[in-house]
């Protein structure tokens, strides 16, 4: 059928339940006026209900287009099987929270603009698992592989320099917590960072993993120009920085290297982009939420949605004549 377009004929066999039943509203009805008809005859008019042709023609109407709806909704939330495959491999975020993160050579701070891109990313990401791992001079894990990416935003929007009470970065140890929750050790490492790395564990790591077939990439945060570390208060906020503070760095040369040993890359993002959390997913290879279904929302946001208007439209089928007395 040329001419026509896609989404008109994936929409067509919906309308079939809908078709269907008023078919057999109009069967019942007719056969309702025979019956009156052959029982009293011609006071059929006087005792029929009070709802004109018309009236009743629009009260079938509404009650199909609920069917419709209904339909729609069933039709288009995706089945469990069809979201796994619609995601992006397990993906495991590593966060660096260590106080050159504080720096504010790009504002707000590093953190800031780290924790920013995540919830962008989250907001992207549709049908992946996306777990969590902060680090300083330790690692912890803040969550574990997740769909559920609205409690995943909930936590970032809290993660800070206290999440982990450790002084220093060690960047081997947050490594090898992610790894440890990748299913079957297979997935992604997304390291967000300024690079900085006193121990030197990351590269030996990396070369590790890239054996295994896990992948690291790595996303810079920061600016070569730098900026001074600022100090703590007793709530870990950060104070403003004084004279003669310890300056840090973006290290986008260690990152670089720390990727290509398991086989990634340093990603490159326009941070001020609003689309850059779609862009990070894209580049480590997951299908942005409004690629899955091209031109429509997504199917689950609509759901409540399409399903309050199903029950408004159809309630006037459950709603019962009043006869006119005789």
């Amino acid at each position: 059928m040329d001419g026509l377009p896609a989404g008109f004929l994936e929409t067509l066999p919906l309308l079939l339940p809908a078709a269907l039943l008023w078919f057999l509203l109009f069967w019942s009805d007719l056969r309702a006026r025979r019956r009156l008809l052959a029982v009293v005859g011609p006071r059929a008019r006087e005792l029929a209900a009070t709802l004109s042709p018309r009236e009743r023609a629009v009260k079938r109407l509404l009650g199909c287009t609920g069917v419709f709806l209904l339909t729609l909704v069933l039709a288009r939330l995706p089945a469990a099987g069809d979201e796994e495959a619609a995601a992006g491999p397990d993906l495991m975020l590593c966060l660096d929270v260590s106080r050159s993160m504080l720096v504010r050579d790009v504002p707000p701070s590093r953190l800031q603009r780290a924790r920013r891109l995540i919830e962008d990313l989250t907001v992207a990401a549709r049908g992946g698992r996306i777990g969590l791992v902060a680090y300083a001079g330790r690692a912890r894990l803040l969550m574990p592989p997740t769909r559920d990416l609205a409690a995943l935003r909930k936590v970032v929007r809290g993660v800070g320099s206290l999440s982990v009470p450790a002084a220093g970065t060690d960047l081997g140890a947050a490594l090898g917590a992610a790894v440890a929750e990748l299913q079957g050790g297979r997935g992604i490492v997304l390291l967000l960072s300024d690079g900085e790395d006193p121990k030197d564990t990351g590269l030996a790591f990396s070369r590790e993993l890239g054996r295994s077939g896990i992948t690291i990439h790595a996303v810079g945060l920061g600016s070569l120009r730098g900026g001074p570390v600022p100090e703590l208060d007793a709530l870990g906020e950060p104070l403003d920085p004084v004279e003669g503070a310890p300056l840090s760095f973006l290290d986008e040369d260690r990152l670089r290297r720390i990727a290509e040993a398991s086989g990634g890359r340093l990603l490159r993002l326009d941070f001020a982009a609003r689309t850059a959390g779609r862009e990070l997913w894209r580049e480590i290879g997951g299908t942005p939420a409004s690629e899955n279904h091209p031109g429509s929302a997504d199917p689950s946001a609509l759901a409540p949605f399409l399903l309050l208007a199903a029950l408004s439209f159809g309630l006037p089928l459950g709603l019962t004549e009043r006869r006119r007395r005789p």
